[in-house]
């Protein structure tokens, strides 16, 4: 009896020694998960920032090709509007 009750008492000692290991663990990933949340985040935040630049660089170089094309046209037309 002494004999299977001290395997019994290892066994508990080792599983909870696995369970405090787990729970480690999984504190660990969580941290490890918020941190990439929050870089995951600010990576959005720049791309949209990015985005939006693109837009108005997109439009900026629409607005002075249109103004070029028009020069072009006054010049080879003889200046008449």
């Amino acid at each position: 009896m002494i004999s299977n009750k001290k395997k019994i008492e290892e066994t508990q000692g080792k599983h909870g020694k696995w369970i405090k290991e787990l729970k480690e663990g999984f504190k660990n990933i969580k941290k490890d998960l918020e941190i990439l949340e929050t870089r995951i985040s600010s990576l959005e935040k720049e791309t949209a920032e990015i985005h939006k630049q693109n837009r108005e660089l997109k439009s900026e170089i629409d607005r002075i090709s249109s103004q070029m094309e028009r020069v072009d046209t006054q010049i080879l037309g003889g200046g008449k509007d």
